[in-house]
C-alpha cells in the first residue's frame, strides 16, 4: 500500500556520501519519495568526491537519488546545494543554477518559530587547508560511513544556541 506523502516547509539533508558503499541510498530515496517540501537544503557531503577520486562507485540507486532531487526541483521545490568538504569540487560552481538546483556558499533559514539555521563550511579552517592535510581524517570518516545510524535523533537542545543581533535563537 502507498504511504501518504508527508509535507514540510523545509527539509535539511547532509552527509549522504553518494559515491560510497556506505551510502544508504535506498533509505534516502524512500525518504525523498515520501516527503514534499517548499525548500530542500542539501548541505554538505551529498556526493563524496574524495572516495570517487580513489575509485569509482556509483550504483543505479545513486542515480535514482539524483533524479528524484532534480524532479523535485522541476516540480517547484526550491533546492539549495551547499557544498561541504567531500564535495568541494562543486564550490567552483557556486552561484549557478544547475537543473533547478541553486549552488550557494552557505544557507541561512529562519524557522517558523524563530530559529535561525545556518550551514556552510567556507569559514572552517579545515576546508581551506591544502588537500593532503584536509584529508587526514578521511580514513576514519570512511569507517564511520558504514555505521547504521537510523536511530539517531536530534532536538533543538542538542546544538549550541546563540541569540542573533535581533534576539532570535540560532543554530550554526
Amino acid at each position: 500500500p502507498a504511504r501518504p506523502v508527508l509535507a514540510f516547509r523545509t527539509i535539511w539533508i547532509s552527509d549522504t556520501h553518494l559515491g560510497t558503499s556506505g551510502c544508504k541510498a535506498e533509505l534516502l530515496l524512500d525518504f525523498l519519495k515520501s516527503t514534499d517540501c517548499e525548500t530542500l537544503f542539501l548541505v554538505g557531503d551529498i556526493i563524496d568526491g574524495w572516495q570517487l577520486r580513489k575509485g569509482w562507485y556509483w550504483p543505479p540507486r545513486h542515480n535514482d537519488v539524483v533524479r528524484c532531487v532534480l524532479k523535485k526541483a522541476k516540480h517547484g521545490t526550491r533546492v539549495v546545494y551547499v557544498p561541504g568538504n567531500h564535495d568541494e569540487a562543486f564550490r567552483d560552481y557556486v552561484g549557478l543554477n544547475l537543473g533547478g538546483i541553486e549552488l550557494l556558499p552557505e544557507a541561512i533559514h529562519e524557522t517558523a518559530d524563530g530559529w535561525i539555521c545556518r550551514r556552510g563550511n567556507l569559514h572552517q579552517i579545515h576546508s581551506m587547508l591544502p588537500g593532503q592535510i584536509n584529508r587526514v581524517g578521511q580514513g576514519n570518516n570512511t569507517q564511520l560511513l558504514s555505521v547504521d545510524s537510523n536511530d539517531t535523533h536530534f532536538t533543538g537542545t542538542d546544538f549550541p544556541v546563540d541569540p542573533d543581533e535581533r534576539g532570535r535563537r540560532r543554530m550554526t
